[in-house]
This record gives structure tokens, sequence and C-alpha cells, in this order.
């Protein structure tokens, strides 16, 4: 969580492997969801060292809403 919260995703972990993330319709954006998705993305992609197993790659494009 602390590589994810590095990045700006604000989640919570919950023994032994579940990982909560929370939306509130009031005032979070579809983008928001996506940045969090492709932060996610990102962190999963990493190998045991930490270091990303591709090089890096630029965020994509937000979809249109």
């Amino acid at each position: 969580m602390a590589q994810l919260a590095s990045r700006g995703v604000v989640g919570d972990f919950r023994p032994p492997d579940v990982m909560r993330f929370g939306f509130s319709a009031l005032y979070c954006r579809y983008v928001d969801v996506w940045d969090a998705a492709h932060a996610l993305a990102l962190e999963i992609g990493k190998s045991e060292d930490g270091l990303s197993d591709d090089q890096p790659q630029p965020s994509p494009p937000h979809p249109a809403p």
C-alpha cells in the first residue's frame, strides 16, 4: 500500500491479502478511478526486486467519459 500511496492512491490493507479501495460518488471522478487502476497495474507489473519488468510506459490517455 505504501507504493500506491506514493502515487496518490489511498487504500486499506486487510490480512491476509486483501486490498480495499473506497470510492465516493460525491467527489470521485471517472478519471480518478482510471488513474488509481493504472497505478495499481504499474505496481503489479513490478518484479520482486521492485524494478519494472518492462521499460517504463507513459500513462495512457484518459478515455472519454
